[in-house]
C-alpha cells in the first residue's frame, strides 16, 4: 500500500491506467469498500485484535483517498456517489463515536469529490445524505466537549434539518 501511488503515477505515465472504463474504477472501490468494511467489523468487536484491526483500517483509509485523488477526474458519477455513500455510512461505529482509523481519510475522500465539480453537479440521490452528513460530523465536531455520541448528534441534525425543511416549505407555500 505504501507503494501504490507510485504504481498509479507509473500506470499513468506508460498509458496502462487512460484505457480504465468507470466499471473498472468502480470495481477497484468496492473491492476496498469490503474490505474496510470487514475490517471495521474486527475493529468494533474486538478487543483482542483491535490495535491490528486499527492499522489495517487505517491502511484501508489511506487507499481509498490516494485512490480518490488520483482518479477523481477519470471515474463517473456512479463510482462517485457510491464513494460517497461508503464514507457516509461508515465513517462511524454502531456505538455512535466516530472510526478514528478511517476518518481523517475518508473526509479527505469526500472533499477531493466534493472540489471536482462535474461530479457535485451530477450529484441527485447523494447530495442530500452527503450534506446531513457533513452537518453531522460538524455538530459532533462541536458537540464533542460535551461528550455527546456521534449518533445521537446524528439524530438531532437530522430532526432539525427536517424541522426547518418542513417549515420553510410550508412558508413556500404562502
Amino acid at each position: 500500500m505504501n507503494n501504490l501511488e507510485t504504481l498509479l503515477h507509473q500506470y499513468e505515465s506508460n498509458g496502462r491506467i487512460h484505457h480504465f472504463k468507470d466499471k473498472e474504477w468502480q470495481a477497484a472501490f468496492t473491492l476496498l469498500f469490503r474490505l474496510a468494511a470487514d475490517e471495521r467489523e474486527v475493529y468494533v468487536s474486538s478487543t483482542k485484535h483491535k490495535s491490528a484491526a486499527e492499522s489495517r483500517l487505517a491502511a484501508c483509509g489511506k487507499v481509498l483517498r490516494i485512490l480518490t485523488e488520483f482518479s477523481v477526474r477519470k471515474f463517473r458519477i456512479k463510482t462517485a456517489q457510491a464513494i460517497l455513500d461508503h464514507v457516509c455510512e461508515n465513517a462511524s461505529t454502531p456505538s455512535g463515536s466516530l472510526c478514528e482509523p478511517l476518518f481523517n481519510d475518508y473526509i479527505k475522500s469526500m472533499r477531493c469529490i466534493l472540489e471536482y465539480q462535474p461530479h457535485v453537479e451530477h450529484l441527485r440521490d447523494a447530495w442530500s445524505s452527503t450534506v446531513s452528513f457533513c452537518v453531522e460530523v460538524l455538530q459532533h465536531v462541536l458537540n464533542n466537549e460535551q461528550g455527546q455520541s456521534f449518533q445521537a448528534t446524528a439524530s438531532t441534525a437530522r430532526s432539525t434539518s427536517r424541522s426547518k425543511l418542513n417549515s420553510s416549505f410550508e412558508q413556500s407555500k404562502r
